[in-house]
């Protein structure tokens, strides 16, 4: 009896040791096809699109783009990854174009600083590249402790007139990567830099939103409207100022379809602005927290942004309190007032139920989304 007893639990010791090593096989075996499968594709923090090698620590350059109708068009706005536009004084607006991956071989026209897009660089650690600036934009510099090169003091050196696009000063100030990164060697201007960068995705963006966006139209004030038009195919936004494409300044003579830039993603930020000093210059509460939209692969979803101070970054999250994905490439990052008009198309449908009877009926109407700034 004691015999077969022991010959019991031999039998059962050995059929869990057996039992023990093919557990521990097959994880070991799971873990080798999950390291087989590892994504090893290497990104752009700023754009999140693939590279081949590692920038992680490249230094983003922040570059003020003249958008004056004397200065269309323009040159490098193709080889940014983010740019954001804002309003200036007047009926104008600026961009702030953002470069990690490439910097631009030839970009202009550049023009001053606004403290608004100083704060915008910082969230960055951007070398913040301008030509003059006002007197609360350069003071806005100092507090936030950025690098910079000032055409004003560069003309001859870094910065140039650019005679052969045939525009008249002050809409003709141009540089290259090559002038840029000279100057940053005469400075000793590190050529590194931190920040935290979007969060990017692939099939998930967007996977859970349900209003269609082929086309929206921002409109910052009577003379200057942006229209962004959705093309399957590309599977981003082309963009249209004012009617007319917006096209790389070295592309216009060409009879290609190259140069058209487009957005993959546009973000509207709802910032409210007023005129606080000389010459219409505007203060914009683009610290604090309010409401946008986020747009991207043919849709459009409310969302809302916080920047607690000028160095923090601005964060966009959606309405469930989650931090939206963008899509990889190009970002476009329009600032409006709360109560500029902003048209969505195809028109949301609202569906509602009649008095009597099961029968609905589609009300469609034409939207012009306003948010309110949350103060």
């Amino acid at each position: 009896m004691k015999k077969k007893l022991i010959f019991l639990l031999l039998l059962i010791s050995s059929l869990l040791l057996f039992a023990c090593k093919d557990k521990n096989v097959a994880e070991k075996e799971k873990e080798v096809k999950e390291e087989e499968v590892k994504d090893e594709r290497i990104f752009s923090p700023l754009g999140g699109s693939q590279v081949d090698s590692i920038i992680d620590d490249k230094r983003v350059i922040g570059i003020m783009i003249d958008n004056h109708p004397d200065a269309q068009p323009q040159s490098g706005l193709l080889d940014a990854e983010v740019i954001y536009e804002f309003k200036a004084e007047g009926e104008f607006t600026r961009y702030l174009a953002l470069y990690q991956k490439d910097y631009p071989k030839i970009v202009g026209p550049i023009r001053s600083a606004r403290p608004y897009f100083v704060d915008t660089a910082a969230e960055y650690q951007a070398l913040y590249i301008h030509w003059g600036g006002s007197e609360a934009g350069y003071n806005e510099i100092a507090a936030a402790g950025l690098d910079d090169l000032d055409g004003i003091a560069l003309e001859g050196i870094s910065f140039f007139r650019n005679k052969e696009v045939k525009k008249k000063k002050p809409h003709n100030g141009y540089t290259t990567d090559e002038l840029i990164l000279a100057q940053m060697d005469k400075r000793k201007i590190s050529k590194t830099g931190s920040f935290r960068p979007f969060k990017f995705g692939d099939d998930e963006v967007m996977e859970k939103a349900t209003r269609a966006c082929d086309e929206i139209t921002l409109s910052f004030n009577p003379t200057h409207e942006m229209k962004y038009i959705y093309d399957k195919d590309l599977d981003a936004y082309k963009i249209i100022r004012n009617g007319t494409p917006l096209i790389d300044e070295k592309f216009i003579a060409s009879s290609t379809n190259e140069g058209f830039v487009t957005a993959d993603n546009l973000i509207v930020e709802f910032a409210s602005s007023r005129v606080t000093g000389p010459l219409g210059t505007l203060t914009i509460d683009h610290i604090g927290s309010g409401k946008g939209l986020f747009v991207s692969r043919g849709k459009v979803e409310e969302i809302t942004w916080e920047k607690s101070d000028v160095h923090a970054k601005t964060i966009f999250k959606d309405l469930n309190g989650n931090e939206i994905t963008l899509k990889r490439g190009r970002t476009w990052v329009s600032v409006l007032d709360p109560e500029d008009p902003v048209t969505i198309l195809p028109e949301e449908v609202k569906t509602t139920q009649k008095e009597e009877g099961s029968q609905t009926t589609n009300k469609s109407t034409n939207e012009n989304t306003k948010a309110e700034n949350k103060k």
